[in-house]
Order: structure tokens, then sequence, then C-alpha cells
């Protein structure tokens, strides 16, 4: 089966020996691994990036609703900046978790 095989993959490479045609095979295989998972990451974050929109629509018409019900429409722009600065420090912490945890994966893994 497996010399079939290497005669196979000879004639289609040309007069590529079995080690070579065997080592293309596996580059190639590698190589569609790493497209796999690029694209599967891409696509998580692009629907990652849409579920962000839509909170932050949400949250923006929350805290219009609230600042328009407490009376405080003049100075939303302050609660605004501060409301920026606490998402961006939430996030920071989070994607500094999730980087420890993916590493500790990675180090399980190897």
């Amino acid at each position: 089966m497996v010399y079939k095989k290497g005669k196979e993959v000879l004639r289609k490479f040309g007069g590529v020996s079995l080690r070579e045609a065997e080592k293309l095979r596996r580059a190639a295989g590698k190589f569609r691994a790493e497209v796999r998972k690029n694209v599967v990451t891409a696509i998580t974050a692009a629907l990652g990036f849409t579920i962000a929109l839509v909170w932050r629509d949400a949250i923006q018409e929350s805290i219009n609703k609230v600042l328009a019900y407490v009376g405080l429409t003049s100075e939303a722009y302050l609660f605004r900046i501060f409301s920026a600065i606490l998402v961006t420090i939430i996030a920071v912490i989070g994607v500094m978790l999730i980087s420890r945890w993916a590493k500790k994966k990675e180090e399980e893994e190897d």
C-alpha cells in the first residue's frame, strides 16, 4: 500500500524521491491546518466584534435613559468618559486573565 502510494506521488511530482514527497505531503497538511486555525480565529474575532457592537449600543442606550431620568444630560460627557475608562480597565484585566489562561494551556500541552 505504502509502496503504491509512493509510486503515485512520484508520478505526480515528477522525479521527487519518496522521502521528499512525504515531506511535501506533511508540509501541505501543516499548512492546511494553520490556514484552518487562522480562519477560525478570524471568524471568532468577527463574531466577537459583532457582539461587542451590539452590547455597546445596549449600554449606551441604558446610560442615556439613566442620565435623562436623573436629569444629568448636560454632564453626560463626563459620565461617558468615566464609563469608557472603567470599561477599558475591565477589558484590559480580562485580556490579561485570558492570556494567562491560554499560556497555561500551551505549557500543559508541551
